[in-house]
């Protein structure tokens, strides 16, 4: 997304608010809450006993995204054949 984008959606919400309590209250206590959730998750997902570490020197981003999907069981959705393929 573009930064005009962006601004221009943060003042559309600005102008249906009542006031800047207003939209903390609609908007800026539910971004908290999701973004404190959601880092909360994905630190669990990576920290645990179970956590798979890659070296520097060997991590690629597609290969750690195709282990991520198949470390979370949505293997066996048709959706992502390719991603499957030698896991059962």
């Amino acid at each position: 997304m573009s930064t005009a984008t962006v601004a221009a959606f943060l003042a559309a919400t600005f102008a249906t608010c009542d006031g800047p309590a207003a939209w903390m209250i609609q908007y800026g206590v539910p971004y908290f809450c999701f973004s404190w959730w959601l880092f909360t998750v994905t630190y669990f997902q990576h920290h645990g006993r179970a956590a798979h570490s890659h070296r520097i020197d060997n991590i690629s981003l597609p290969g750690a995204a195709t282990e991520h999907v198949r470390q979370y069981t949505m293997c066996s959705s048709p959706l992502y054949p390719y991603m499957c393929a030698g896991t059962s």
